[in-house]
């Protein structure tokens, strides 16, 4: 792998803390996050069915859940990113 030194030197500090090899880390690490990602995408897909059967305004379209509304004509956008940078 080609890490930067920073993160090469991060590594080594928690495998070392944690008794175990930068090889192993970065592996056990990999392996967290794999599974995780996994179960996220699954539980995401399981309340995205349910949500959008029970409000038809919602479609799962290619993953990307979609929200039927009226057109959008009338607001302007412009003056709404205006008033937000005013906060801001």
């Amino acid at each position: 792998m080609n890490l930067s030194p920073e993160l090469q030197q991060e590594i080594e500090q928690i495998s070392t803390s944690l008794g175990i090899s930068p090889e192993q880390f970065i592996l056990e690490t990999l392996i967290d996050k794999i599974s995780s990602l996994k179960q996220q995408s699954v539980s995401s897909i399981t309340i995205s069915t349910e949500y959008t059967q029970q409000n038809s305004h919602l479609q799962n379209k290619d993953g990307i859940l979609v929200i039927e509304t009226a057109t959008l004509d009338q607001i302007n956008f412009d003056e709404i990113l205006e008033e937000i940078h005013k906060i801001l």
